[in-house]
């Protein structure tokens, strides 16, 4: 008799390797982008409360790029780094463009803009949950 249990998936399957291993590294190099951005802004920032916000900020955004770059999976024919790029052209755009925001006055759109930033980031990695384990 065979046990009716022993048949059930516990982990259901996920994409194929190649793909999962793209979006994440998709993501790391999110984090990595956000990570730079954050690091310019903090040159430019004069309000000292905002400024403990990036650097907060800045140190998270660190920890979650290298947590994706652990979960690279270590493939000899293909090596970490070339998994690790903007996920489209427009993605690339946002994240260029989120450091003409420069000048000092520019303090609300930065929080705006990390803001925004963050509930992507958040919304995406959640969609994609089954990756992201």
């Amino acid at each position: 008799m065979t046990d009716p249990a022993a048949d059930v998936v516990l982990v259901p399957p996920g994409l194929p390797i190649l793909e999962a291993a793209a979006w994440v590294g998709h993501a790391c190099w999110a984090e990595l982008r956000l990570h730079a951005v954050l690091t310019h802004w903090l040159s430019v920032e004069s309000d000292p409360e905002v400024t403990v916000l990036l650097w907060s900020e800045r140190a998270d955004a660190a920890d979650r790029a290298e947590a994706w770059h652990r979960r690279l999976p270590e493939l000899r024919e293909h090596p970490r780094p070339t998994f690790i790029q903007a996920s489209s052209e427009p993605v690339a755009r946002l994240f260029n463009g989120l450091t003409t925001l420069d000048r000092p006055g520019d303090t609300e759109p930065r929080r705006g803009a990390l803001s925004a930033v963050l509930r992507g980031l958040r919304l995406g990695y959640h969609a994609r949950v089954e990756q992201a384990v």
